[in-house]
Protein backbone atom coordinates (compact mmCIF):
# COMPACT_ATOMS: atom_id res chain seq x y z
CA UNK A 1 0.00 0.00 0.00
CA UNK A 2 1.53 3.46 -0.61
CA UNK A 3 0.86 6.14 2.05
CA UNK A 4 0.92 9.51 2.16
CA UNK A 5 4.59 11.56 1.89
CA UNK A 6 5.30 13.05 4.65
CA UNK A 7 7.29 16.63 4.09
CA UNK A 8 9.04 18.84 6.73
CA UNK A 9 9.39 22.74 6.42
CA UNK A 10 8.07 22.35 2.73
CA UNK A 11 5.41 21.65 0.21
CA UNK A 12 5.91 18.93 -2.19
CA UNK A 13 6.51 19.77 -5.69
CA UNK A 14 3.38 19.55 -8.20
CA UNK A 15 1.17 18.92 -5.30
CA UNK A 16 -1.63 21.50 -6.26
CA UNK A 17 -0.96 21.08 -9.98
CA UNK A 18 -4.62 19.80 -11.57
CA UNK A 19 -6.38 21.86 -9.24
CA UNK A 20 -8.59 24.95 -9.84
CA UNK A 21 -9.09 25.80 -5.89
CA UNK A 22 -7.44 25.17 -2.79
CA UNK A 23 -9.95 25.23 0.31
CA UNK A 24 -8.51 25.55 3.49
CA UNK A 25 -10.16 24.75 6.37
CA UNK A 26 -9.24 26.00 9.47
CA UNK A 27 -10.45 28.35 12.64
CA UNK A 28 -10.24 31.76 13.12
CA UNK A 29 -7.88 31.56 16.28
CA UNK A 30 -5.60 29.28 14.05
CA UNK A 31 -5.66 31.81 11.39
CA UNK A 32 -4.81 34.49 13.39
CA UNK A 33 -1.82 32.84 14.63
CA UNK A 34 -0.21 30.54 12.29
CA UNK A 35 -1.74 31.35 8.81
CA UNK A 36 1.03 34.26 8.74
CA UNK A 37 3.85 31.61 8.93
CA UNK A 38 2.22 29.20 7.05
CA UNK A 39 1.67 32.17 3.98
CA UNK A 40 4.93 32.43 4.09
CA UNK A 41 5.57 28.49 2.71
CA UNK A 42 2.89 28.78 0.40
CA UNK A 43 4.20 27.61 -3.15
CA UNK A 44 1.26 27.84 -5.29
CA UNK A 45 -0.94 30.31 -6.94
CA UNK A 46 -4.28 29.15 -6.98
CA UNK A 47 -7.65 30.58 -5.77
CA UNK A 48 -7.96 30.01 -2.49
CA UNK A 49 -11.30 29.94 -0.41
CA UNK A 50 -10.96 29.89 3.61
CA UNK A 51 -13.86 27.53 5.60
CA UNK A 52 -13.76 28.59 9.05
CA UNK A 53 -15.24 25.90 11.54
CA UNK A 54 -15.52 26.90 15.59
CA UNK A 55 -12.61 26.01 18.07
CA UNK A 56 -12.78 22.71 20.32
CA UNK A 57 -13.87 19.13 20.27
CA UNK A 58 -17.25 19.53 20.91
CA UNK A 59 -17.73 21.10 17.53
CA UNK A 60 -16.59 17.77 15.86
CA UNK A 61 -20.02 17.00 14.46
CA UNK A 62 -22.45 16.20 12.10
CA UNK A 63 -23.36 19.74 11.97
CA UNK A 64 -20.26 21.66 11.66
CA UNK A 65 -19.18 19.09 8.67
CA UNK A 66 -22.42 19.54 7.03
CA UNK A 67 -21.56 23.55 6.95
CA UNK A 68 -17.97 23.00 5.57
CA UNK A 69 -19.23 20.68 3.08
CA UNK A 70 -22.03 23.37 2.18
CA UNK A 71 -19.22 25.89 1.40
CA UNK A 72 -17.66 23.04 -0.91
CA UNK A 73 -20.99 22.46 -2.72
CA UNK A 74 -21.91 26.57 -2.72
CA UNK A 75 -18.32 27.68 -4.39
CA UNK A 76 -19.10 24.45 -6.78
CA UNK A 77 -15.88 22.49 -5.49
CA UNK A 78 -14.52 19.67 -7.71
CA UNK A 79 -13.25 16.25 -6.77
CA UNK A 80 -9.80 17.66 -8.36
CA UNK A 81 -9.76 20.68 -6.13
CA UNK A 82 -7.92 20.51 -2.85
CA UNK A 83 -9.19 20.17 0.67
CA UNK A 84 -6.32 21.64 2.69
CA UNK A 85 -6.61 21.35 6.35
CA UNK A 86 -5.02 23.60 8.52
CA UNK A 87 -4.91 23.33 12.20
CA UNK A 88 -5.07 20.40 14.84
CA UNK A 89 -6.68 17.10 15.37
CA UNK A 90 -10.55 18.81 15.20
CA UNK A 91 -9.37 20.45 11.66
CA UNK A 92 -8.09 17.47 10.46
CA UNK A 93 -10.27 14.60 11.73
CA UNK A 94 -13.05 16.48 10.36
CA UNK A 95 -12.02 17.99 7.19
CA UNK A 96 -10.33 14.63 6.85
CA UNK A 97 -14.23 13.17 6.72
CA UNK A 98 -15.71 16.09 4.84
CA UNK A 99 -13.06 15.24 1.65
CA UNK A 100 -13.12 11.37 1.43
CA UNK A 101 -17.53 12.23 1.38
CA UNK A 102 -17.53 14.87 -0.74
CA UNK A 103 -18.40 13.61 -4.07
CA UNK A 104 -16.95 10.51 -2.60
CA UNK A 105 -14.04 11.97 -1.91
CA UNK A 106 -11.87 15.45 -2.96
CA UNK A 107 -8.01 15.62 -2.63
CA UNK A 108 -6.89 16.57 0.27
CA UNK A 109 -3.81 17.68 2.54
CA UNK A 110 -3.06 17.89 6.09
CA UNK A 111 -1.02 21.12 7.71
CA UNK A 112 -1.58 20.08 10.78
CA UNK A 113 -0.55 23.20 13.47
CA UNK A 114 0.02 21.25 16.76
CA UNK A 115 2.53 18.27 18.03
CA UNK A 116 -0.92 16.10 18.88
CA UNK A 117 -2.21 16.25 14.99
CA UNK A 118 1.40 15.82 13.91
CA UNK A 119 2.48 12.59 16.06
CA UNK A 120 -0.61 11.30 15.71
CA UNK A 121 -4.15 13.12 14.31
CA UNK A 122 -2.97 14.06 10.91
CA UNK A 123 -1.12 10.69 10.42
CA UNK A 124 -2.46 7.11 8.95
CA UNK A 125 -6.01 8.39 7.57
CA UNK A 126 -8.20 8.04 10.43
CA UNK A 127 -11.51 10.76 10.16
CA UNK A 128 -13.93 11.16 12.48
CA UNK A 129 -16.76 12.53 13.92
CA UNK A 130 -18.53 12.65 17.57
CA UNK A 131 -21.79 11.17 17.86
CA UNK A 132 -23.60 11.20 21.48
CA UNK A 133 -20.91 11.84 23.55
CA UNK A 134 -18.84 8.71 21.78
CA UNK A 135 -15.61 9.57 20.26
CA UNK A 136 -14.92 9.65 16.73
CA UNK A 137 -17.50 6.93 16.20
CA UNK A 138 -18.71 8.25 12.84
CA UNK A 139 -15.65 8.35 10.20
CA UNK A 140 -13.81 7.48 7.49
CA UNK A 141 -10.56 5.89 6.84
CA UNK A 142 -9.26 8.22 3.66
CA UNK A 143 -5.65 9.22 3.19
CA UNK A 144 -4.34 12.62 2.40
CA UNK A 145 -1.97 13.08 -0.70
CA UNK A 146 0.47 14.90 1.76
CA UNK A 147 0.66 15.28 5.56
CA UNK A 148 3.40 18.70 5.40
CA UNK A 149 4.87 19.51 8.61
CA UNK A 150 5.91 23.13 9.59
CA UNK A 151 8.58 23.56 12.20
CA UNK A 152 7.89 26.67 13.07
CA UNK A 153 4.12 25.56 14.23
CA UNK A 154 5.77 24.28 16.93
CA UNK A 155 6.58 27.62 18.69
CA UNK A 156 3.10 29.01 19.12
CA UNK A 157 1.88 26.07 21.01
CA UNK A 158 1.22 27.12 25.02
CA UNK A 159 1.97 24.16 27.39
CA UNK A 160 -0.92 22.27 27.30
CA UNK A 161 -1.46 21.76 23.47
CA UNK A 162 2.85 20.76 23.74
CA UNK A 163 1.72 17.94 26.17
CA UNK A 164 -0.71 16.46 24.07
CA UNK A 165 1.38 15.84 21.21
CA UNK A 166 3.99 14.45 23.65
CA UNK A 167 1.60 11.74 25.10
CA UNK A 168 1.03 10.69 21.73
CA UNK A 169 4.97 10.00 21.12
CA UNK A 170 5.13 8.73 24.61
CA UNK A 171 1.82 6.35 23.43
CA UNK A 172 3.89 4.78 20.45
CA UNK A 173 7.17 4.42 22.31
CA UNK A 174 5.78 2.54 25.17
CA UNK A 175 3.79 0.03 22.64
CA UNK A 176 6.89 0.08 19.62
CA UNK A 177 10.33 1.60 20.84
CA UNK A 178 11.88 1.30 24.19
CA UNK A 179 15.05 3.24 22.61
CA UNK A 180 12.50 6.40 22.05
CA UNK A 181 10.51 6.20 25.50
CA UNK A 182 14.31 6.20 26.94
CA UNK A 183 14.93 9.69 25.03
CA UNK A 184 11.70 10.99 26.19
CA UNK A 185 12.12 10.36 29.57
CA UNK A 186 15.73 11.42 29.53
CA UNK A 187 14.72 14.49 28.03
CA UNK A 188 17.63 13.89 25.63
CA UNK A 189 16.17 16.33 23.35
CA UNK A 190 16.48 19.32 24.64
CA UNK A 191 13.35 21.01 23.98
CA UNK A 192 14.02 19.95 20.11
CA UNK A 193 11.18 17.55 19.51
CA UNK A 194 11.89 17.75 16.09
CA UNK A 195 14.10 14.26 15.60
CA UNK A 196 11.97 12.21 17.99
CA UNK A 197 8.93 13.56 16.35
CA UNK A 198 10.24 12.55 12.91
CA UNK A 199 10.61 8.86 14.59
CA UNK A 200 7.26 8.53 16.12
CA UNK A 201 5.41 9.44 12.82
CA UNK A 202 7.75 6.97 11.35
CA UNK A 203 6.67 4.00 13.50
CA UNK A 204 3.32 4.77 12.76
CA UNK A 205 3.21 5.55 9.54
CA UNK A 206 4.95 1.73 8.97
CA UNK A 207 2.30 0.46 11.61
CA UNK A 208 -0.66 1.65 9.24
CA UNK A 209 1.41 0.56 6.04
CA UNK A 210 0.94 -3.45 7.49
CA UNK A 211 -2.33 -2.63 8.65
CA UNK A 212 -3.89 0.51 7.37
CA UNK A 213 -7.65 -1.47 7.91
CA UNK A 214 -6.86 -1.70 11.76
CA UNK A 215 -7.38 -5.73 11.24
CA UNK A 216 -4.54 -6.57 13.52
CA UNK A 217 -1.38 -4.69 14.02
CA UNK A 218 -3.06 -0.95 13.85
CA UNK A 219 -4.51 -1.91 17.41
CA UNK A 220 -1.73 -1.34 19.30
CA UNK A 221 -2.30 2.58 18.10
CA UNK A 222 -5.31 2.62 20.40
CA UNK A 223 -3.22 1.88 23.89
CA UNK A 224 -4.92 4.59 26.55
CA UNK A 225 -7.15 5.51 24.40
CA UNK A 226 -10.06 3.37 25.52
CA UNK A 227 -10.11 4.39 28.96
CA UNK A 228 -9.25 7.97 27.75
CA UNK A 229 -11.91 8.51 25.08
CA UNK A 230 -14.30 7.19 27.88
CA UNK A 231 -12.47 10.02 30.26
CA UNK A 232 -13.16 12.55 27.36
CA UNK A 233 -16.24 11.97 26.49
CA UNK A 234 -17.50 11.83 30.60
CA UNK A 235 -15.97 15.33 30.94
CA UNK A 236 -17.57 16.48 28.28
CA UNK A 237 -21.19 15.58 28.56
CA UNK A 238 -20.52 17.43 32.06
CA UNK A 239 -19.37 20.68 30.17
CA UNK A 240 -15.88 20.38 31.63
CA UNK A 241 -13.44 19.60 28.75
CA UNK A 242 -10.04 17.75 29.55
CA UNK A 243 -7.24 17.75 27.54
CA UNK A 244 -6.76 14.78 25.31
CA UNK A 245 -3.31 14.65 26.42
CA UNK A 246 -4.46 14.46 30.15
CA UNK A 247 -7.35 11.47 29.19
CA UNK A 248 -4.62 9.58 27.18
CA UNK A 249 -1.90 9.61 29.99
CA UNK A 250 -4.55 8.56 32.39
CA UNK A 251 -5.65 6.01 30.16
CA UNK A 252 -2.06 4.77 29.81
CA UNK A 253 -1.65 4.30 32.82
CA UNK A 254 -4.93 2.55 33.82
CA UNK A 255 -4.10 -0.11 30.53
CA UNK A 256 -0.54 -0.44 32.25
CA UNK A 257 -2.45 -1.46 35.38
CA UNK A 258 -5.17 -3.53 33.73
CA UNK A 259 -1.65 -5.69 32.26
CA UNK A 260 -0.14 -6.06 34.92
CA UNK A 261 -3.53 -7.34 36.89
CA UNK A 262 -3.72 -9.76 34.00
CA UNK A 263 -0.52 -11.08 34.37
CA UNK A 264 1.08 -9.19 31.57
CA UNK A 265 3.57 -6.75 32.64
CA UNK A 266 5.49 -7.57 35.99
CA UNK A 267 5.48 -5.01 38.81
CA UNK A 268 8.69 -3.97 38.76
CA UNK A 269 8.46 -2.12 35.08
CA UNK A 270 4.45 -1.25 36.15
CA UNK A 271 6.04 1.39 38.68
CA UNK A 272 8.58 1.88 36.20
CA UNK A 273 6.15 3.36 33.42
CA UNK A 274 3.80 4.61 35.65
CA UNK A 275 6.62 6.83 37.48
CA UNK A 276 7.75 8.39 34.53
CA UNK A 277 4.03 9.08 32.84
CA UNK A 278 3.43 11.21 35.99
CA UNK A 279 6.77 12.91 35.86
CA UNK A 280 6.54 13.69 32.33
CA UNK A 281 3.05 13.93 31.25
CA UNK A 282 -0.25 15.19 32.73
CA UNK A 283 -2.62 13.14 34.71
CA UNK A 284 -6.22 13.28 36.15
CA UNK A 285 -5.67 12.69 40.35
CA UNK A 286 -9.18 11.61 40.60
CA UNK A 287 -11.18 9.01 38.38
CA UNK A 288 -15.04 9.29 37.41
CA UNK A 289 -17.20 6.00 38.98
CA UNK A 290 -16.23 2.94 37.55
CA UNK A 291 -19.69 2.04 36.76
CA UNK A 292 -19.60 5.41 34.49
CA UNK A 293 -16.35 4.60 32.67
CA UNK A 294 -17.77 0.82 31.90
CA UNK A 295 -20.75 2.34 30.43
CA UNK A 296 -18.58 4.49 27.95
CA UNK A 297 -16.04 2.02 27.43
CA UNK A 298 -18.89 -0.39 26.28
CA UNK A 299 -19.61 2.18 22.97
CA UNK A 300 -15.85 2.12 22.00
CA UNK A 301 -14.75 0.92 18.18
CA UNK A 302 -12.35 -1.86 19.15
CA UNK A 303 -14.96 -3.96 21.27
CA UNK A 304 -15.62 -7.24 19.76
CA UNK A 305 -19.37 -9.23 19.98
CA UNK A 306 -20.05 -6.64 23.28
CA UNK A 307 -17.15 -7.25 24.71
CA UNK A 308 -14.22 -4.41 25.37
CA UNK A 309 -11.07 -5.11 24.00
CA UNK A 310 -7.89 -2.98 25.59
CA UNK A 311 -4.37 -2.99 24.19
CA UNK A 312 -1.81 -3.88 26.53
CA UNK A 313 1.93 -3.91 27.30
CA UNK A 314 4.26 -6.76 28.31
CA UNK A 315 6.86 -4.57 28.64
CA UNK A 316 8.62 -1.32 27.66
CA UNK A 317 8.46 -1.20 23.29
CA UNK A 318 6.09 -4.47 23.58
CA UNK A 319 2.43 -4.50 23.37
CA UNK A 320 -0.60 -6.56 23.19
CA UNK A 321 -4.19 -6.34 21.76
CA UNK A 322 -7.44 -7.55 22.30
CA UNK A 323 -6.85 -7.52 26.81
CA UNK A 324 -10.79 -8.81 27.43
CA UNK A 325 -11.80 -5.99 30.10
CA UNK A 326 -15.12 -6.66 32.30
CA UNK A 327 -16.67 -4.75 34.55
CA UNK A 328 -14.69 -5.37 37.92
CA UNK A 329 -11.27 -4.79 35.97
CA UNK A 330 -12.43 -1.60 35.62
CA UNK A 331 -13.03 -1.23 38.95
CA UNK A 332 -9.85 -3.40 40.04
CA UNK A 333 -7.84 -0.64 37.89
CA UNK A 334 -9.45 2.42 39.24
CA UNK A 335 -8.83 1.27 42.97
CA UNK A 336 -5.40 0.91 41.97
CA UNK A 337 -5.02 3.80 40.22
CA UNK A 338 -6.71 5.61 43.62
CA UNK A 339 -4.67 3.93 45.77
CA UNK A 340 -0.95 4.22 43.38
CA UNK A 341 -2.21 8.26 43.60
CA UNK A 342 -2.68 8.46 46.97
CA UNK A 343 0.75 7.40 47.91
CA UNK A 344 2.48 10.33 45.86
CA UNK A 345 3.27 13.79 47.50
Amino acid sequence: MMMHPVCFNKFPEKLFHGSNKVFVLTTKKIFRYCYPLFQKKLTFSKNTEFIFIPDGEKHKNFEIAQKALSVLFNKKAGRADVLLCLGGGVVTDLGGFCASVYKRGMRLVHVPTTLLAMADAAVGGKNGLNFHYAKNMIGTLYFPEALIIFEDFLKTLPEVEYANGLTEIFKISLTDDARLFDALCKKSYNKNILPLLKKAIALKMKIVTEDPNEKGRRKVLNFGHTFGHALEAIYQERGKQIPHGVAVATGMALECILSFRKGYLNQKTLFFILQNIRKHLKILKKLPEAKEMYAYMLHDKKNKQGKIMCVGLKSVGQSITDIPTEYKDVLNCKDFYHSWISTLK
